[in-house]
């Protein structure tokens, strides 16, 4: 819940956002806000539903690779009509309401509190880091990012450039 909130919180610093030295603070919130999702909704959802771990996790990424595609595209249509603030503040309702449906439903904690040291957490991390699934996964993932982040950064501008497509064209 606190990660959605803090993306409430950035949206709304964007959206009323004047100059560039409100803008880009705010624009790094976001994402420090948004890259807090991924592992603390795994780790919630493989502790909530251990018997079901993988395809609960599965669920959960198709559900935000959803959320990204509708979003993204209710993003445009209303930027498109009302402008880009709006464009993007009209996810200021949804993440309200999500925000306190997780501080709500979502367990306080997955287990018995921890008593290890500081030493011992740092170890058990290296020591689950090592694992080759974990290696895989965050391989994969990584791999997943620079893909997606050189396609979407890149290819726009190659197109604009080199082959003379429409920059509206291009960012299709």
């Amino acid at each position: 819940a606190g990660s959605v909130a803090l993306t409430a919180v950035a949206v709304g610093s964007v959206v009323l956002s004047t100059d560039v030295v409100g803008f880009v603070p705010a624009t790094v919130v976001l994402g420090v806000a948004t890259g807090l999702y991924g592992t603390t909704r795994i780790t919630v959802v493989a502790a909530t539903f251990d018997r079901a771990e993988a395809t609960a996790i599965g669920v959960s990424q198709a559900a935000g690779n959803v959320g990204n595609v509708v979003l993204s595209a209710g993003a445009g249509v209303v930027g498109a009509a009302l402008g880009w603030r709006w464009g993007f503040g009209y996810l200021l309702p949804g993440l309200g309401v999500c925000a306190l449906a997780l501080w709500v439903t979502v367990p306080r904690r997955s287990g018995p509190p921890a008593d290890a040291s500081l030493r011992e957490t740092l170890g058990g991390v290296a020591r689950a880091v090592r694992r080759p699934r974990v290696l895989a996964v965050t391989l994969l993932l990584s791999l997943n990012m620079v893909l997606y982040q050189s396609v979407t950064g890149f290819l726009p501008t190659y197109l604009v450039q080199r082959k003379g497509f429409a920059p509206e064209t291009a960012a299709l």
